[in-house]
């Protein structure tokens, strides 16, 4: 459980260190860089959002099974930054160019 949880945090963190607190397409790890927060950054080339569901549903599975509050607050805070950010006024909702941007 300790590594779904630090996937999970890592997961979290793409979508959490971004301006509009939506994830980038791909990011690139750097396992030299020190700290506290995963290594990572966005890809240079794929700093867009296509809204991919699968963060949000590996926490809701995570919260299922272990009934730790904070898989729920990540996936409510990834929700609401998809509600703020990629809602169309006129129904649905869109990909973002840039995560980092908004």
């Amino acid at each position: 459980m300790n590594v779904a949880h630090e996937l999970a945090r890592s997961c979290f963190e793409m979508y959490n260190r971004s301006s509009t607190g939506l994830a980038p397409e791909i990011v690139s790890f750097n396992p030299s860089s020190s700290g506290i927060a995963p290594p990572f950054e966005p890809h240079h080339d794929a700093r867009h959002s296509l809204l991919r569901p699968e963060t949000v549903e590996s926490l809701f599975i995570l919260w299922r099974v272990t009934h730790r509050p904070i898989y729920r607050e990540w996936g409510w805070r990834i929700f609401q930054a998809i509600e703020m950010n990629a809602r169309v006024s006129t129904g649905g909702y869109s990909s973002l160019r840039d995560a980092y941007v908004g």
